[in-house]
């Protein structure tokens, strides 16, 4: 498959514990190649005390990942949070499993 190089940010546990015995984390940033990037047409802005801007994307796998929901990327220099978490993307009708699939979002103040 086609298609370009994300940023994957995400926890991983080291070998180390804490004091309390509980597994110490560091912070990975992974680039992942020949991902599929299509955008979520129709951005949304609401109106709340603080007008905000919802963008969402959609990126594509070539297989499981291991994406959790307080994972990150970074696309196209921008970096969004994950919603939710990744998806299995084979229909289950036949044998075609082409990977997985994430749905990101940025939230931004719109100036007023």
């Amino acid at each position: 498959m086609a298609g370009e190089t994300v940023t994957w940010h995400h926890r991983v546990a080291t070998a180390e514990l804490d004091r309390y015995g509980k597994p110490v984390f560091e912070l990975i940033d992974d680039p992942i190649n020949s991902v599929l990037v299509a955008p979520n047409l129709g951005d949304e802005v609401t109106g709340t005390d603080a007008d905000t801007s919802s963008t969402r994307i959609t990126l594509y796998f070539n297989e499981q990942v291991g994406i959790g929901a307080d994972d990150q990327f970074t696309v196209r220099g921008t970096r969004y949070e994950v919603n939710g978490g990744e998806a299995d993307w084979s229909s289950g009708f036949s044998n075609w499993d082409p990977g997985s699939v994430v749905q990101l979002s940025r939230t931004e103040y719109v100036d007023g």
